[in-house]
């Protein structure tokens, strides 16, 4: 027996399969477009190639994400909350502040030592603190948001940007550009405004996990966090899937067996 976990993002699609033990035997990710259940379908498909998935072997899918009401052929939903916090406890298992920073929210995530769901945060008011705020300055600068990460790296100990809102700061870059500010440095500030408004949202204490493409993608933002929490931050082995993975392993507890993980 197998089992799928789907996770219908804004952005990106990612699947995980695991085996009856919890073991992560393939994954994948494509650009979730306007059919999320074709997206789907695609998804599935090529985590089953990543996996050489036996022929005919028996399988259930949970699905989770954006878009998982659209995913009919699943066997199950349930939420991004719930399965970021199974995901990452399923590969971290400690009491922990998770911190996904995806292309549209971010989400705040507490988790006690026995992997319990506590309080979450969700930021909705705002684009700025997300992905589409990073891909919409780094337009803006005629840059790949990979390249505005690695820019940044090279830079000094710029300020945050002053402006909220993703429009007027777009504005304040073109500003401080024709200002002279040294490219290194404004790229360094656009990812400490993301910091920022992150930080913003709750209070962190202990142990600290950063999730997400975002972080996924751009170490730099790991980078900046530690240097402002007094707990220990981890980004996990494939920290762009571990939602799907999460409902991998919520679909191994409801339809396997109970084994020894």
């Amino acid at each position: 027996m197998y089992f799928a976990g789907i996770d219908v993002g804004s952005t990106f699609s990612k699947s995980v399969i695991c085996d009856e033990f919890g073991k992560v035997s393939g994954r994948g990710m494509l650009r979730t477009g306007v059919d999320f259940k074709a997206r789907a379908i695609e998804v599935l498909d090529a985590a089953k190639a990543d996996a050489e998935f036996p022929e005919g072997a028996p399988m259930k899918v949970f699905a989770t994400g954006y878009g998982r009401n659209n995913i009919e052929f699943a066997d199950g939903v349930m939420t991004e909350i719930a399965c970021q916090a199974r995901g990452v406890f399923h590969s971290i298992p400690r009491a922990q502040t998770i911190v996904d920073i995806g292309g549209q929210d971010t989400k705040i995530i507490f988790v006690d030592s026995n992997g319990k769901l506590g309080r979450f945060i969700v930021n909705r008011k705002c684009a700025a603190g997300t992905g589409a705020f990073l891909e919409e300055i780094a337009h803006r600068l005629d840059k790949e948001l990979s390249e505005l990460g690695m820019l940044a790296r090279d830079g000094q100990g710029y300020k945050a940007l002053s402006s909220y809102c993703t429009v007027f700061a777009s504005s304040e870059v073109l500003d401080l550009l024709r200002r002279g500010v040294d490219i290194h440095d404004l790229a360094r500030s656009v990812f400490l405004s993301v910091v920022v408004r992150v930080m913003e949202l709750a209070t962190f204490e202990g142990n600290v996990t950063l999730t997400g493409g975002v972080v996924a993608n751009n170490p730099i933002l790991a980078d900046l966090i530690k240097e402002k929490v007094k707990g220990e931050v981890t980004v996990p082995p494939y920290a762009q899937f571990t939602a799907a993975l999460g409902a991998a392993i919520i679909a191994r507890e409801k339809f396997g067996k109970k084994t020894r993980e």
